[in-house]
C-alpha cells in the first residue's frame, strides 16, 4: 500500500531518501548524546567517515556562508551520500 501524504508533498525517492537519511543521522547524533552523558566511549569512526563527515560540513559550511545556493548544497550532499553508500 503506497503512504498518503498531504497534496502539497510530491513523491520524489531522492528527496525521500535523502530526509530518512537525516532522521537515521539524527537518531545517531542522540545515542552518541545520551552514550557520552553517561560516560560510555564513543565508538571508533572508521577513517572513510570521517572524511564524509569532514566533506558534508565543508558543504554546510559554504552554503551558511553563501558560496553555495541551497539547491547546489543539496545535489553536492546527495553525491557525497551516493558515493558513501556505493562504496560502503
Amino acid at each position: 500500500m503506497v503512504e498518503q501524504r498531504p497534496a502539497l508533498w510530491h513523491y520524489h525517492p531522492s528527496v525521500w531518501t535523502f530526509i530518512d537519511a537525516l532522521r537515521q543521522d539524527s537518531a545517531v547524533a542522540e545515542t552518541e548524546v545520551v552514550r557520552s552523558q553517561r560516560g560510555q566511549l564513543p565508538k571508533k569512526r572508521v577513517k572513510r567517515t570521517i572524511e564524509l563527515q569532514e566533506r558534508l560540513l565543508k558543504i554546510c559550511c559554504d552554503c551558511a556562508t553563501g558560496k553555495m545556493s541551497v539547491a547546489e548544497a543539496l545535489s553536492a550532499t546527495a553525491v557525497q551520500v551516493n558515493r558513501r553508500t556505493l562504496h560502503a
